[in-house]
């Protein structure tokens, strides 16, 4: 029987409501169901933290409470891992402690003890935790990430596994220094007209025109009004803190790309002009490309044959340029280091009296005089005992945070317990390693003097490891220091420091820095604001 039209729209809508109701009830139970998952997910992982050293734990949360409690405290950019450790202190954690990030992280597993860090890094050989330097993509290119993955790569690579030497570094030294000129003209400028600068970007261009020597043997004129090198490479680098955040990177990933591709066109560059350059094919100034291209033309390299006597072949040609990428950026992470130790020679002005006068007895007292010394014997850096302990203890004090490892096997024994650390990310922490009071007395204390050759406390084994060691240490840390040495002995000579916050700034807690709080806010750890300085002329 039909149904009279008057009685059509009633129905009609009365069945799109049941419709609609239907499909209603429908979602409801999958997400029902999804968040009844959910939620016996996170118990169980809540629950396997239950018998664990670890700090206050929520049940439903985990360790986000305590985290963000502690972070209510303090800037909003601080550095991740010096909250870590100000929880680590606030509850005396042992030197094994778990933190539960669910569903953000894996579990994680802390490590401030040496011995146990020796076994992970040096016996066991775990490898990074994955992803930990891809963040530095599309800056550091992809072909440099799985150069890296492979164990033996410091065995066959083409740079590192030719001269990577401390005494090769030396034989760099003079033309290091005198690559620095430049900089203390600046220096010299911007005391005249009494400016504050960015100690940090001052450093940066220091380590890069310094690196840039080491590795093409040329000068970059990193200090250059309008240097191709130094906005190549900030462009390039920049963007890393935005695209950090998920949300972000992809409105910056595209603009990045075009800026890093810019920046490895400018090494690539280089690297063919070295090549070109290098007149008679095996000797001439001190470089690491120098060197690879003498073993590159007797064919010396099996994975990179050579193609003619005249040319570099294309996948030879592109691992110099993602290796010159990686080392450029990687070295820079000292100028936090070094922007540092001229903040804690300020703050201690007898041991920075001590430090001058052990550059003037072994180099001299004046720059012409240094560069000169550096000129004819580079090896006296090695002579300078009490820069090396300054650079070691500022290097205690502000390391580049802790260093993330994969499990290397299902459990992890210490102190006669045994746990289960499957899908663990394993973090060796510098920050609480370096300041623990049983391994060096005192630990919040600027003390160089425990560095020194026949100290009264000797430092125990493995305590002090801010390059880290085993797979993935830090391949370039011998240039690193050679480098801050330099910068040390040419500045200090001739010039007076004092850092220049303004009164409303941030401030983290003193015993990382104060308004210098170390910060997450650039390609690695650095000092807030970029330390602004203010530069004297000293008093002769």
């Amino acid at each position: 029987m039909a149904i009279p039209k008057t009685m059509e729209a009633p129905f009609t809508h009365l069945f799109l409501n049941l419709t609609v109701m239907t499909l209603g009830q429908i979602l409801v139970i999958p997400v029902a169901l999804l968040v009844v998952y959910i939620c016996i997910r996170i118990g169980s992982i809540r629950r396997q933290f239950r018998d664990l050293p670890k700090p206050p734990h929520h049940a439903f949360l985990g360790h986000f409470p305590i985290l963000l409690r502690e972070l209510r405290t303090l800037p909003r950019d601080i550095f991740a891992p010096l909250v870590v450790d100000l929880v680590r202190r606030k509850f005396d954690l042992p030197a094994v402690f778990f933190l539960d990030l669910y569903p953000l992280f894996n579990p994680i597993v802390f490590i401030s003890d040496p011995g146990l860090a020796r076994k992970i890094t040096q016996e066991d050989r775990s490898l990074r935790y994955p992803g930990v330097f891809e963040t530095l993509y599309p800056a550091i290119p992809t072909r440099w990430f799985r150069t890296v993955a492979d164990r033996a790569w410091t065995k066959w690579h083409p740079v590192v596994g030719v001269s990577f030497t401390a005494a090769h570094f030396v034989r760099m030294v003079p033309q290091m220094a005198e690559d620095l000129r430049a900089m203390l003209d600046q220096l010299n400028d911007w005391s005249d007209r009494d400016e504050i600068f960015c100690m940090e970007r001052v450093a940066t261009d220091a380590i890069l025109a310094m690196t840039g020597r080491a590795y093409f043997g040329m000068e970059l004129d990193c200090f250059a009004p309008k240097s191709q090198w130094t906005s190549a490479f900030r462009a390039a680098t920049t963007p890393v803190v935005a695209a950090r955040n998920p949300l972000r990177k992809p409105f910056v990933l595209p603009s990045w790309k075009r800026h890093a591709r810019t920046f490895h066109a400018v090494i690539r560059e280089k690297v063919q002009h070295t090549f070109d350059k290098d007149e008679n094919h095996e000797a001439g100034v001190p470089s690491l490309l120098a060197s690879s291209f003498a073993v590159y033309r007797k064919n010396g390299f099996p994975e990179f044959p050579r193609v003619s006597q005249e040319a570099l072949s294309t996948e030879y040609l592109e691992e110099l340029t993602s290796t010159g990428a990686a080392f450029l950026i990687g070295a820079t992470s000292g100028a936090s280091v070094i922007s540092y130790a001229f903040l804690l020679l300020h703050q201690h002005p007898n041991i920075l009296d001590d430090l001058r006068r052990e550059h003037g007895q072994v180099c001299g007292f004046n720059r012409q005089s240094i560069l000169l010394a550096l000129q004819s014997r580079p090896r006296l850096l090695n002579d300078l005992k009490l820069t090396h302990a300054v650079l070691k203890e500022t290097l205690r004090l502000f390391p580049m945070g802790p260093v993330l490892r994969k499990c290397p096997s299902e459990t992890m024994e210490y102190e006669g317990r045994t746990y289960d650390i499957r899908n663990h990310i394993v973090a060796i922490s510098h920050n609480s390693l370096h300041r623990r009071p049983d391994l060096f007395p005192n630990p919040d204390a600027f003390n160089p003097y425990r560095f020194l050759p026949g100290a009264a406390i000797p430092i125990p084994a493995d305590a002090w490891r801010p390059f880290e060691k085993g797979n993935g240490y830090c391949v370039g840390q011998e240039l690193a220091m050679i480098q801050m040495k330099v910068m040390l002995l040419l500045t200090l000579t001739e010039f007076d420091f004092q850092p220049k916050y303004a009164r409303e700034a941030a401030r983290g807690p003193d015993i990382y820095g104060g308004y210098a709080y170390t910060t997450g806010s650039g390609i690695g750890p650095t000092p807030a604001g970029g330390l602004p300085m203010r530069v004297d002329k000293r008093m002769k």
